[in-house]
């Protein structure tokens, strides 16, 4: 028997994938997505995403000393300079994950990191709930402490301005009275 009989005839699947994408909505990967994941090629958040991504997938690799993972944009295309030992850090991941079809090298992080804001981007669209594996979980980790960093930042400037500025000022309320 052949399969277009046992589907009901030739183009069967076609039609029934047809109806299937009517009823599933399309999301488009908008420039916003793209802004986000241009956003996170900053160093110092890239080269911690990175050490933390690596004490996931390969937790008893140790990073060098004067770690580093530089992505620099040179017209079109990036270079990265990093001190990673990947030959080290893939023999601790193979050992913990054998079946995972790959190794890791520096766009298999990149990877890691997009996916990671992939999650964000989506969860935040939907306001769904952030449902992700652990590596994302170490990246998302890093972008939301470099975010409450910077919110701690201002608000401790917020503090020392209304010190050293309002200390001695009047109450609003009190120049009415």
């Amino acid at each position: 028997m052949s399969i277009s009989k046992a589907a009901s005839g030739p183009g069967w699947g076609r039609q029934h994938g047809r109806e299937f994408a009517d009823l599933v909505p399309t999301i488009d990967l908008d420039s916003k997505l793209l802004s986000s994941v241009r956003e996170d090629f900053d160093q110092k958040y890239m080269q911690k995403a990175v050490a933390e991504l690596l004490g996931v997938l390969a937790p008893t690799y140790r990073l060098p000393q004067d770690y580093h993972f530089e992505l620099f944009k040179e017209g079109e295309a990036f270079r990265l300079d990093t001190n990673i030992d990947f030959e080290q850090a893939n023999e601790n991941f193979t050992q913990r994950e054998p079946k995972a079809g790959y190794t890791l090298a520096p766009d298999r992080l990149l990877i890691y990191i997009f996916d990671a804001r992939n999650d964000l981007f989506f969860a935040t669209r939907e306001s769904a709930e952030l449902a992700t594996q652990p590596s994302s979980a170490a990246i998302i980790n890093v972008k939301f402490r470099e975010i409450l960093d910077a919110r701690s930042k201002s608000q401790h400037n917020i503090e020392v301005f209304q010190e050293l500025v309002l200390a001695n000022s009047h109450e609003i309320g009190e120049c009415f009275l």
